[in-house]
């Protein structure tokens, strides 16, 4: 398909089109910044494209007023390509405010349209809360959002790994406070971590199969051995030194991992965009 425009209100909107006009001859640079002019719409959904062009043209009657979230992601991709992000200012808030749907708490698709479009259109609570939720809950190494995601999951999943491996090292140095609490506890946490998949081999990154979220509820439900001590022929008590707990090997994680601070993020490469909108 090919669509005819009016280059005069293209040049004003988009700095695309305006470069694109400033031709080396002066006749048709004049003409197409006058007149009407076609642009091919192939590689774009047909109305996404129609609707940035509407908006462009300042056809407002026909803007609608609510759109999907799948819609507002498509037409966010046609307009950072065409940049003019700004000319849609007001269409783009009213979109949004206007959505039944709101961001998912699971990671799914439409997590990663989310995260798309609060970029895009700077919606910071949207873009952190959904960062939180792709860093905490995904299994994957998410390869179609910003690589600060990346990071920050990988990070929080290794610094946990690292405790409980840790923890198995020094019990088995005895290092704990007694040779019978140490055999116990390593026995246990030893259990533990092989009935779930973190003993042997080691998981290492990218973690596939694994969230951090359920990776902090994994070992919070991890549970000690209980055993009594006797200090004296006369004297039995439950153990309870401060290494015969798991607990402290989460240490302050929560199974949350924080979002991302809009204002810190650089651009988005065109790759992500693609991956974001078109992943099925």
């Amino acid at each position: 398909h090919r669509v005819l425009v009016s280059g005069k209100h293209l040049a004003l909107a988009s700095s695309y089109f305006k470069n694109m006009l400033r031709g080396t001859w002066k006749e048709t640079t004049s003409h197409l910044a006058t007149g009407p002019m076609g642009i091919a719409a192939e590689g774009w959904d047909l109305e996404a494209l129609l609707i940035v062009l509407q908006v462009l043209h300042c056809q407002n009657s026909q803007i609608p007023r609510k759109l999907s979230l799948e819609m507002i992601a498509k037409i966010a991709v046609v307009a950072d390509y065409y940049q003019c992000k700004e000319a849609l200012g007001f269409f783009s808030q009213t979109w949004l405010d206007s959505m039944d749907q709101k961001p998912p708490s699971t990671y799914c698709r439409d997590l990663l349209l989310w995260i798309w479009i609060s970029w895009f259109f700077g919606r910071q609570s949207q873009f952190r809360q959904t960062t939180s939720a792709a860093a905490s809950r995904s299994t994957s190494p998410l390869i179609a959002i910003p690589g600060l995601i990346k990071e920050k999951r990988t990070t929080a999943i290794a610094n946990i790994l690292q405790q409980l491996h840790g923890k198995l090292d020094r019990l088995l140095r005895s290092t704990s406070c007694t040779f019978e609490c140490s055999s116990m506890m390593y026995g246990a946490l030893s259990t533990r971590m092989h009935s779930s998949g973190l003993l042997y081999p080691r998981p290492v990154a990218p973690f596939l199969g694994i969230s951090h979220e359920k990776l902090v509820q994994q070992v919070l439900s991890f549970e000690p051995p209980k055993w009594w001590s006797a200090p004296t022929m006369y004297d039995n008590r439950p153990h309870g030194c401060s290494w015969s707990s798991f607990k402290p090997l989460v240490g302050n994680s929560n199974t949350v991992i924080s979002g991302l601070d809009l204002s810190k993020m650089g651009t988005l490469c065109t790759k992500n965009k693609t991956d974001i909108v078109v992943a099925s």
